[in-house]
Order: structure tokens, then sequence, then C-alpha cells
């Protein structure tokens, strides 16, 4: 079962060939998909598979979005994520 910070590591992994394409900046606890990463809401749909896969687990990823909605983030933190995950991985 991975921490938070080896999350963080794997994102850096997925997102440096991601959807086609390559981010190569900072991903730290604090940044953000949209502002930072440049993500679209389609490509948070796109994460949420690609973490079931990469992790070979069903993670309930609509079930983070649905309280991050609830909670009125209106951009996830990657932190946010990778404390899910840690938890329900």
């Amino acid at each position: 079962m991975p921490d938070t910070n080896e999350i963080i590591s794997d994102f850096r992994i997925i997102l440096s060939d991601f959807n086609g394409r390559e981010y190569s900046g900072p991903v730290e606890h604090d940044t953000l998909f949209m502002q930072d990463i440049g993500f679209s809401s389609i490509d948070v749909v796109i994460l949420g598979e690609t973490l079931e896969t990469y992790y070979k687990s069903d993670i309930s990823f609509g079930d983070f979005i649905n309280e991050m909605s609830r909670q009125n983030v209106q951009d996830v933190p990657v932190g946010a994520l990778a404390e899910y995950l840690a938890k329900t991985l």
C-alpha cells in the first residue's frame, strides 16, 4: 500500500506521458491539476481511468470527485488525491 509521497512520485511518472502529452513541470503536494498542470475536465476523467489501470484497483475515483464538489473545491491539489488514494488502495 503506497503512502502519499509514493503516490505523488507515481503521478510524476504518469504525467510524463499522459494522454499524448508530456508534462515535466513540478508535481508536488500543492500542485493543482487544472491551473498548474493544465488539465481539462475530460483529463480528470481519463486520469481516474489511468489510475485504476496503474494501480490495478477500483479506486472509486467518482466518489473522490463528488466529495471535492461537495466541498466546493474547483481545482484539486495533487496532495488531496494522493491522500485519498493512500487511504483507499
